[in-house]
């Protein structure tokens, strides 16, 4: 009876970890057209991502062991710090990914260990930026999860968020699909200009993101950049 009072405790613990986790990736004007125009096969692109947590006392408790196992899906992982939000908490780590041009992908993205990445295309003058999740690799996170915490990893629980940077002198022509962008929603496509230095928060929206997790890529381009 004493050892069934010790682990049902620890159990309850351990499913107290919550699986919603968001994305927030920094995307450079400069960089994607130079990928879309052939000039350079991939980028690394900084990655923060933020996992809710059940209290900062866990927070800083499994900050090791929750940064080892982003590590083992993104690269140059490091943990950032345990932040609150209203009444939530989050263990927040940041790293990179790759930006891969889509003609390479295949080569590419074999070679990484990741599940999440942008890949960029090119039609007439224009990038085409389009998110990509392996299907197989995002399957073996959400096993290794399940396995070690009990939780289940649901399509909703991820969202992803963008920081398109225009650090190009010019202004620049985006078309926006389904998404939200400085918390304005788009639910088609619709367009927005960035100046030079100028910047737009982008989040995909909820819809997107489950049909992205169940077939790995979109439709059609989540962002496209015209001159």
């Amino acid at each position: 009876m004493r050892r069934t009072r010790i682990i049902m405790p620890l159990m309850l613990v351990l499913m107290l970890v919550a699986c919603k986790f968001t994305t927030n990736t920094e995307l450079y004007v400069t960089d994607l057209e130079l990928l879309a125009a052939g000039k350079v096969e991939t980028v690394p692109a900084n990655i923060s991502v933020a996992v809710e947590m059940p209290s900062s006392t866990k927070c800083q408790e499994m900050s090791r062991e929750v940064t080892s196992l982003l590590g083992q899906y993104f690269s140059k992982v490091k943990f950032d710090k345990c932040a609150s939000e209203g009444f939530n908490d989050y263990l927040m780590v940041r790293g990179q990914l790759p930006v891969v041009s889509i003609d390479k992908a295949r080569t590419l993205l074999e070679r990484d260990k990741g599940f999440l990445f942008f890949l960029v295309g090119q039609e007439g003058s224009m990038a085409e930026v389009t998110p990509y999740i392996d299907k197989e690799r995002y399957g073996q996170f959400r096993d290794l999860v399940d396995q070690r915490y009990g939780v289940a990893i649901e399509s909703g629980d991820l969202e992803m968020d963008i920081v398109l940077r225009n650090d190009s002198k010019g202004e620049r022509k985006i078309q926006v699909c389904s998404a939200y962008v400085d918390r304005a929603p788009i639910p088609l496509c619709g367009p927005i200009t960035l100046s030079g230095r100028e910047h737009a928060n982008i989040q995909v929206s909820k819809i997107q993101t489950e049909y992205l997790v169940k077939k790995g890529l979109t439709d059609y381009p989540i962002i496209t950049i015209n001159k």
